[in-house]
C-alpha cells in the first residue's frame, strides 16, 4: 500500500521534466482483455502518430486496438510489436516519453509480449523511461521486468514509513491532535504503513471524540469492528440485490 502514491509523484515530476505519461493502471479484470493496457498506453500519441507510420505497422496497431473497419483475428504479436516501437520512437523525437505500468502484474498477456519487445530495445534511448508498480513481491511472472537486464533495472521496496513521517500525514487530516502516546500506539498497530495509520486515526477519532481519549483502542479488535460495523446493511442490501 504506497505505490500507487509513489508511481502518480514520480509521473508528476516527469511531467514537470518534460515528458508526456502513458499510463495504464489494469485491475484483475483487464488481465483478461486482449491489449488492453496497450490501448490506454497508446492512446495518448495515436492521433499523431498512425499516419506517420508505414502502412503495414499501421494496420498493425489498428487491427490490435481494434481501430480499423476490417477485423482480423489472426493478429500477429511481433508486428504489433515492431509497430508500437516504431510509434513510440517517432513519438519521442518530438518530447521525452514516460510508460508508467500501475500494477504491471495485470497487464494482459497480449500487451506483456508487446511491451516486452518493445522495453528490450528502448533502453538504448534516452527519450523513453519506463516505471512500473507491482503489489506482489515476485517478478518472476511479469514480462516487461524480466525482459530487462539488472544493468538497465532498479528495484525499489516500499517499505514502511518513519514514526515522523507518518506523524506527518495523520496529523494533516484529524481535527484533533495527536497525543504523543496516541500517536505511538497508531504507528506501532500500523506498521508504518500510511493507509492503515489514516484510516485507524480517523475511526478511533469519530469513535471516541478525540485521540488522547482514544488512546487506550489502539490494537484492539473493536477498532477494526466499529470500522467495519456501518458497511454490514449496504453489504446485505448489495447481496440481496445481486440475488435478485
Amino acid at each position: 500500500i504506497g505505490k500507487t502514491t509513489l508511481l502518480r509523484a514520480a509521473v508528476e515530476l516527469a511531467c514537470e521534466k518534460g515528458y508526456l505519461p502513458l499510463r495504464t493502471a489494469p485491475g484483475e479484470v483487464d488481465a483478461t482483455v486482449t491489449f488492453a493496457a496497450l490501448a490506454d498506453l497508446l492512446a495518448p500519441i495515436l492521433d499523431r502518430t498512425l499516419p506517420l507510420l508505414g502502412r503495414a505497422r499501421r494496420r498493425a496497431i489498428e487491427g490490435a486496438l481494434l481501430l480499423g473497419d476490417e477485423f482480423d483475428a489472426r493478429i500477429d504479436e511481433r508486428a504489433v510489436g515492431f509497430a508500437v516501437l516504431e510509434a513510440l520512437t517517432v513519438a519521442s523525437g518530438e518530447t521525452p516519453l514516460l510508460i508508467a505500468l500501475d500494477d504491471s502484474q495485470w497487464i494482459d498477456p497480449s500487451s506483456g509480449v508487446v511491451l516486452s519487445y518493445v522495453a528490450r530495445r528502448i533502453v538504448a534511448l534516452d527519450s523513453i523511461r519506463i516505471l512500473l508498480s507491482r503489489r506482489r513481491p515476485s517478478v518472476e511472472s511479469d514480462r516487461v521486468v524480466t525482459a530487462l537486464t539488472p544493468d538497465h533495472l532498479e528495484r525499489i521496496g516500499v517499505g514502511p514509513l518513519s514514526a515522523g513521517a507518518t506523524y506527518r500525514i495523520v496529523s494533516t487530516r484529524l481535527w484533533h491532535p495527536v497525543t504523543r502516546p496516541a500517536f505511538t500506539r497508531l504507528h506501532d498497530a500500523s506498521g508504518g504503513n500510511p493507509f492503515f495509520a489514516i484510516e485507524m486515526a480517523r475511526a478511533v477519532e469519530a469513535a471516541a471524540g478525540s485521540m488522547t481519549e482514544a488512546a487506550s483502542r489502539w490494537g484492539e479488535q473493536t477498532l477494526l469492528r466499529d470500522r467495519l460495523a456501518p458497511l454490514a446493511e449496504v453489504v446485505e442490501s448489495m447481496t440481496l440485490l445481486a440475488d435478485v
